[in-house]
């Protein structure tokens, strides 16, 4: 949940102050740094911005052994088929990333290779469009364009070898298998692939004219790449490329939207890193039981009264332990094909229970803890 929050803010600080920003090189790592800073900041812990409440999930309290599996299906059914489904796309989507893959490098194993000075060049005899891929480019013999054409198209993809863009469209692909049920994730690799065209645009209108640059892209408006993640000149949007060329390519606010940026990163990280305590010394601590959490469900068993008319299901209970130890606002938040008689005996069996707990510690301090406890019946 933090990558998906964290990378659907940091698209929108793009699509809102810089979209429209000139300065492609710095759009281009800000979006690279921005998502793999998304994708790693749930394995980082900020020990001074814990949370006190944080909620700490208990062991399931069983009252009946023999509901245990009946229980268990019925609440994890939906888990259990999202699970399924979440790795069969996944796996779906990964062998086909590695099919991509395997055909070019069949390609360029199989045909005849043309080293330049600084590329290798492929003839695909009109089978592919030409685009690049490292410092390999595959190049469009059939298609009909001048020599000073050739020329350009050429050079628009050497820029893609010497920025080393292949790299960033193979990490953003991978993500993407790993990351698809994210609609951001889409959006993040649309625009840096934009962006890997607007640099490699620039390098090219140092050496032609925007009119000509113009109309060499409307000329290839119409032809298509079946290899989602090679740099083809004509498979960006050409409208957004040609409107970028001719906008005045001076630049206001640069500082103030570096330190934007920063300052957003050191948000995003207050609002949603370090959501439980880093218990790792004697100075932190989760939420426990003077004798171990085996007593309490004990104590608990001997006073819980069980309703009249027995039924199969599951309850989730709620409450608090607060700094003296003592518990509190006790709630039910869940109840799984049970009564609200099973409901009131619950919450007045936890009433009852007569045990010792003790409270969490963060940084010496001891804190509040939010808890949570499923009950098998």
């Amino acid at each position: 949940m933090e990558t998906f929050i964290s990378i659907g803010i940091f698209y929108g600080f793009y699509h809102f102050f810089l979209v429209k920003d000139k300065s492609f090189e710095r759009n281009r790592f800000f979006l690279l740094g921005s998502i793999l800073f998304s994708i790693l900041l749930p394995t980082w812990e900020f020990s001074a911005w814990q949370s006190p409440l944080s909620l700490q999930y208990l062991p399931n309290l069983i009252i009946n052994q023999k509901n245990t599996a009946i229980i268990n299906d019925i609440y994890f059914s939906w888990e259990t088929i999202f699970f399924y489904l979440y790795w069969l796309i996944t796996s779906i989507l990964l062998g086909r990333f590695i099919f991509h893959l395997y055909l070019i490098f069949q390609k360029i194993a199989r045909l005849p290779q043309i080293h330049k000075r600084g590329y290798i060049l492929i003839n695909t005899e009109g089978n592919w469009e030409t685009f690049s891929f490292f410092n390999y480019i595959f190049w469009n013999n059939k298609q009909n364009l001048t020599e000073e054409e050739q020329d350009l198209v050429l050079y628009h993809e050497q820029r893609h070898i010497w920025d080393k863009h292949t790299i960033d469209v193979l990490l953003i692909e991978i993500i993407k298998i790993f990351f698809w049920f994210n609609p951001f994730v889409y959006l993040y690799a649309k625009a840096l692939r934009l962006q890997h065209e607007y640099i490699a645009d620039i390098g090219v209108l140092k050496e032609t004219t925007p009119q000509n640059y113009g109309r060499l892209l409307l000329k290839n408006i119409s032809q298509k790449l079946q290899i989602p993640f090679a740099h083809s000149f004509n498979q960006s949007d050409v409208k957004k490329r040609l409107l970028m060329m001719k906008e005045n390519t001076f630049q206001l606010y640069f500082w103030q939207k570096l330190v934007a940026s920063f300052l957003l990163m050191i948000s995003i990280c207050w609002l949603l890193a370090g959501k439980t305590p880093v218990i790792n010394d004697e100075n932190n601590r989760f939420v426990s039981v003077e004798g171990g959490l085996d007593k309490f469900y004990i104590e608990f068993k001997k006073v819980f009264q069980t309703p009249s008319h027995q039924l199969q299901g599951k309850i989730f209970v709620q409450f608090i332990i607060n700094i003296d130890g003592t518990a509190s606002d006790y709630t039910i938040t869940r109840t799984i094909n049970l009564n609200q008689e099973y409901e009131k005996e619950v919450l007045k069996a936890m009433k009852k229970v007569n045990v010792k707990w003790i409270p969490a510690k963060v940084n010496g301090k001891i804190v509040k803890q939010q808890m949570s406890l499923p009950i098998i019946f």
